[in-house]
């Protein structure tokens, strides 16, 4: 399961969620030698499920009323990207700016 918050706002929008998660994912799938990797998602956040399609991974299903969230259940999107799936994927220009693809 993979869960990632970057909290300083004046941190944000500039490639480290980016980096984050590419490196992440290099490591499960390189040197772990994982097969697949998931996450989930609050339906409420439209903008962080689409960070994370950015990123390679496919939505696989919706979790109805899977939280209860400031009174109320909130769903989930459950999100997953396979090995076989990552190594197609290009890393992103935030990723090798730093030199960090790990291609």
């Amino acid at each position: 399961m993979l869960a990632a918050f970057i909290h300083s706002p004046e941190h944000r929008r500039k490639g480290l969620g980016t980096q984050a998660v590419w490196l992440l994912l290099a490591f499960a799938f390189r040197r772990l030698n994982l097969h697949r990797v998931y996450l989930k998602v609050s339906a409420e956040s439209p903008s962080l499920a689409l960070f994370y399609e950015r990123l390679g991974f496919a939505r696989e299903g919706r979790w109805r009323q899977h939280a209860f969230v400031g009174g109320a259940y909130q769903d989930r999107l459950l999100y997953g990207v396979l090995a076989e799936e990552f190594r197609r994927l290009e890393p992103p220009a935030a990723v090798l700016v730093t030199g960090n693809a790990t291609r």
